[in-house]
């Protein structure tokens, strides 16, 4: 249990370290920067597989149908997609959605959509409801389902996303 409890602390200290950097990206218009996906002293430290500006939103492992990059968003969120297998568990993984200053509004679980036990891409979906922050952008969050806690296994694509701009 202690070890259940010490990778969960490391996620959430990684989880606030990764939001930390990715607002200060977006502030100074960084496309793309390398960040940390867990904090880990056992293990080598990854990257994610940050979206930049073109609006192919793929990378060798998920293929993102929608919403495209800088797309403007509104409630709800419709997602769609592809991945390999090797990115759900149990035919799912999380998804969330930041704000620039990096305060999570919404988080969900994608789904896939067929046999998930392939070595095939698999199709996913999801809906996110959420409430538009005053910040304008934002971040959508993919998230590689990992249940070993391992870091070598982690991987997360993100996508930048513009808010319908809220009524004055």
């Amino acid at each position: 249990m202690k070890k259940y409890s010490e990778n969960i602390c490391h996620q959430l200290l990684a989880f606030l370290i990764t939001s930390a950097f990715i607002m200060v990206a977006f502030l100074y218009g960084l496309s793309v920067i390398p960040l940390p996906s867990v904090v880990s002293t056992a293990e080598p430290i990854k990257t994610p597989s940050v979206v930049s500006t073109s609006s192919d939103v793929t990378n060798s492992m998920v293929r993102l149908t929608a919403p495209q990059v800088n797309a403007v968003i509104t409630n709800p969120l419709v997602i769609s997609g592809e991945a390999k297998s090797n990115w759900f568990f149990e035919a799912s993984f999380p998804i969330r959605l930041l704000s620039s200053n990096g305060t999570v509004i919404a988080n969900g679980i994608a789904e896939a959509k067929g046999d998930w036990m392939t070595e095939a891409f698999v199709p996913f979906s999801a809906t996110l409801h959420f409430v538009t922050p005053p910040t304008g952008t934002g971040m959508l969050v993919l998230q590689k389902d990992n249940p070993s806690g391992l870091a070598k296994f982690d991987d997360t694509l993100i996508v930048p996303v513009r808010f319908t701009p809220l009524a004055k």
